[in-house]
């Protein structure tokens, strides 16, 4: 066999392991939520762990057999090592804090198991051959950057899928400090622009039938304990609200409720903050 049918050859084997790799990735992202959301109700964690493992082991029980089929063992016994490795290593990150978007993630790891095994297979001789282990380290980089490029537009389009109108809270003397997308509600925290104190501010967008209809009322809620919180119809949905309330320690805000305003912004505006807001119950 000529060096470039053996290349052949091996590009065909890779892809074929590839495929078995990449199915099991699709499978365990499949399971998961469309975008990370870690709140008290979430099981991703667990889910992607179990996965991860699940899928590794049956990726490698697949690869495993092809090496019994006729001259599957002349080829298939590094591929089996494949998926144990790269599973954990692409899923574990993305269920464990970084925001994923599931599609997205097969995509860039799919690709770099693929591309792993065709590594493998590299022509007998010939220079893919002895820099096979450079190209895979390189393939791995490579992914783990894309993923962390990605990180602030998969944060953005969380936002953007909760399916509220987007909007943050302008309240004189705060500032944003936090943002949480949640799967029903959109909130922020604000700290106080002087540092030296350490209270803060809660806004949580939620729908609200009074703000149905083009309804743009602005109401004060009086609460059972603590000072009030001020309620403002947002547009641009079918009947949501901010509400804006103060958090503990907080003064009484109803002085500056005729200067509280709110802005409408982006997904990617609130995913410029850090995680932090009031997490959905279960």
């Amino acid at each position: 066999m000529t060096v470039d049918a053996a290349a052949q050859v091996g590009w065909e084997r890779g892809l074929v392991c590839g495929a078995v790799t990449v199915g099991a990735l699709a499978l365990v992202f499949g399971q998961l939520g469309e975008y990370q959301v870690m709140d008290y109700a979430d099981q991703d964690a667990s889910i992607g762990l179990a996965g991860a493992l699940l899928g590794s082991i049956g990726a490698a029980g697949v690869l495993a057999v092809i090496r019994t089929l006729p001259r599957g063992k002349r080829w298939a016994r590094g591929h089996v090592v494949v998926p144990l490795g790269l599973l954990p290593v692409a899923v574990v990150p993305l269920v464990a804090g970084l925001e994923r978007n599931n599609l997205e993630a097969v995509v860039i790891w799919g690709s770099a198991a693929s591309a792993i095994h065709v590594l493998l297979e590299a022509a007998p001789g010939s220079v893919w051959k002895r820099r096979s282990i450079g190209g895979i380290a390189v393939v791995l980089v490579v992914a783990a950057l894309l993923t962390w490029a990605c990180q602030h537009r998969w944060r953005a389009q969380k936002f953007e899928a909760v399916g509220l109108p987007l909007y943050v809270a302008v309240v004189p003397g705060y500032s944003v400090s936090g943002t949480w997308a949640g799967r029903y509600t959109v909130s922020m925290i604000l700290k106080p622009d002087d540092r030296d104190t350490s209270h803060f501010v809660d806004a949580v967008i939620r729908d609200n039938p009074r703000c149905r209809n083009g309804n743009t009322d602005r109401w004060i809620i009086e609460r059972e304990i603590g000072p009030s919180a001020l309620g403002i119809c947002l547009s641009g949905g079918d009947g949501a609200a901010m509400t804006i309330a103060p958090g503990y320690r907080a003064p009484d805000l109803t002085p500056l409720f005729e200067r509280i305003t709110v802005r409408k912004v982006d997904g990617s505006v609130l995913a410029d903050h850090r995680n932090g807001g009031e997490m959905e119950p279960d």
